[in-house]
């Protein structure tokens, strides 16, 4: 069996769970949404995925060399929400926690710590990399056992799911980008030359400086652009380039991943502190004599509504069930399991249709037998049916980030 290997990008992960995760605090008021979702994540990759060894990659503090070649470069990112500025700490102390060790490289960005460890590893047949980040920049690299892998959509990008995505295979991504900007690093491109324009001159004539050595044969608009923007061109090419060739060792000891024990004694304590009970192990929450009781509860007004809501962004999973009237197609009461209780809500009584797409547009864990056909009922309620007209009605019985 191959082994996997997992590389995360911090800063990507940290921004895209900061935003997917409803915002919630501790009662001191310390919010903790990223921080739960990021231990969610880990704690998911750890009991599902089971990869061999775990890469975390981290920015350096300094500023990159990519700064001094273009002092634009990541100028226009806004500066770091205030509500996430004090869970980075929390978050890295969680991960110490875990003994789950940082990776990071003075002078050098996350990707090209990424790219160095796929450059290291890519040629040996028996390990799998797997690249968990959004960073369009990152899929240059998949190859035949390399993948990017999206843990909210829960799909692994191969090779053949490049072109779908950015038009070129990825052996040409870089050149991709320099033709048509990426704007999320403020790399600046060709002038209106957009997808489908980088797509033509790179089917044609493959990468940016065969591009230019054609440039005669092209007609006299795209030609006249390419003339005139040939520095800014190279330039937007050096930039989206990922070096891969970081100068650093790597100890597979301080990796490894599936057989660490993430979940000890301090991880526990962690979790208590915070407040996530869903996270904490079953054997570590209760006694091994105490028996689960079940409880079954009617809502009575709209307030405990709003309450039943918070709470199930808390724990961010819930078991969800219909109950129909008798022509058995119009639902009469939906049913929510959190921990051991089960809320009973009059569909008749209360008008839960935005409460219901709420929940169901968000990336909560939503789980239960026949989903699928109590999902579709649902959405029938809240008259949102043409959901389900493309028939990929999986992908809401396995709703969830992580």
């Amino acid at each position: 069996m191959k082994q996997k290997i997992y590389i995360i990008d911090w800063n990507n992960f940290l921004y895209r769970v900061f935003y997917a995760v409803p915002p919630f605090t501790l009662k001191d008021w310390t919010p903790v949404n990223a921080v739960f979702g990021m231990a969610k994540i880990i704690k998911n990759l750890f009991e599902q995925d089971k990869p061999d060894y775990l890469f975390y990659v981290m920015d350096s503090k300094e500023k990159s060399f990519r700064a001094e070649v273009y002092e634009h470069y990541k100028a226009h990112r806004p500066k770091m929400p205030e509500e996430l500025i004090p869970q980075t700490g929390l978050i890295k102390t969680l991960l110490e926690k875990m003994t789950i060790k940082l990776l990071m490289i003075p002078w050098f960005e996350a990707d090209d710590i990424i790219g160095t460890l796929v450059k290291k590893f890519e040629n040996e047949k028996d390990k799998e990399i797997f690249i968990l980040s959004w960073d369009k920049d990152l899929y240059q690299f998949i190859s035949d056992n390399v993948f990017v892998y999206d843990t909210m959509k829960k799909k692994i990008f191969k090779k053949e799911d490049v072109p779908e995505k950015f038009w070129v295979s990825a052996e040409f991504i870089v050149d991709y980008l320099a033709i048509c900007w990426d704007t999320s690093d403020n790399i600046p491109g060709i002038p209106w030359f957009w997808p489908k324009k980088a797509q033509e001159l790179i089917l044609k004539y493959w990468h940016l400086e065969d591009i230019y050595e054609h440039i005669e044969e092209l007609t006299w608009k795209t030609k006249e652009t390419l003339e005139s923007s040939r520095e800014v061109a190279l330039l937007s090419k050096e930039l989206a380039t990922i070096h891969t060739e970081v100068p650093f060792e790597v100890d597979f000891s301080q990796y490894t991943f599936a057989t660490r024990n993430i979940l000890n004694t301090d991880t526990i304590d962690y979790f208590k502190n915070l407040e996530f009970k869903s996270l904490i192990p079953f054997t570590s929450s209760q006694s091994s004599n105490e028996t689960l009781k079940v409880k079954n509860k009617e809502v009575k007004d709209t307030s405990e509504l709003a309450q039943i809501e918070a709470l199930i962004y808390e724990i961010w999973e819930v078991v969800l069930s219909v109950e129909l009237d008798a022509t058995k197609e119009n639902i009469s009461w939906l049913v929510f399991g959190l921990w051991e209780t089960f809320y009973h809500i009059d569909a008749i009584k209360f008008d839960l249709r935005d409460f219901c797409k709420r929940l169901l547009e968000s990336q909560i864990l939503v789980v239960w037998y026949d989903l699928k056909e109590d999902l579709k009922k649902i959405w029938k309620y809240i008259d949102e049916v043409s959901w389900f007209n493309s028939g990929d009605t999986n992908d809401w019985a396995q709703a969830s980030l992580f």
